[in-house]
């Protein structure tokens, strides 16, 4: 990870003891830009080191896809508790790497509505979602239209209105 993002990871840690950074409507506009940041530098790394096959690379359209709006940071979140925090253990790193990152890259084709899919949108191709999920996003698309009216669409309004409970 480079050094700016580990500066930002830093900063957003300090959220833990509050309430959680893995959560976009926990956060604030700047801290959703920072965390959206740090997911971006993490799959990339991700993508280079921990991607052993093809099935687990996480294509860049990971935003479109709502599963992965909620796996990603909480996956990201875990690698750094194991990794970064100043009090990882070696037990977290082994649970990170024996349990979490493998139960994640099993689901993964999953979570980019299915096997075709995860194909197309791993070569650039992105496959729309299923009608339900399409109108999911549809819906918290326009909520943030809505909101960004005088200032045009911004991604991470999107961001914070598509998690689970909002």
């Amino acid at each position: 990870m480079t050094a700016p993002t580990a500066l930002r990871a830093t900063r957003l840690a300090g959220l833990i003891k509050t309430r959680p950074p893995w959560s976009w409507s926990n956060l604030t506009v700047d801290e959703a830009r920072q965390l959206d940041g740090q997911l971006q530098d993490w799959i990339t790394d991700y993508n280079t080191h921990l991607a052993t096959d093809l099935a687990h690379v996480i294509p860049a359209c990971w935003r479109q896809h709502p599963a992965l709006l909620q796996n990603i940071p909480v996956l990201y979140w875990a690698w750094w508790d194991a990794h970064r925090n100043p009090e990882a253990s070696i037990r977290a790193a082994v649970e990170f790497h024996g349990r979490h990152l493998p139960a994640f890259q099993e689901r993964l084709n999953g979570l980019l509505v299915d096997k075709a899919a995860a194909g197309k949108c791993r070569s650039g191709r992105h496959q729309d979602a299923p009608d339900a999920d399409q109108a999911r996003i549809g819906a918290v698309t326009l909520a943030a239209s809505a909101d960004a009216a005088q200032r045009g669409p911004d991604v991470i309004d999107v961001l914070r209105k598509t998690p689970f409970g909002c």
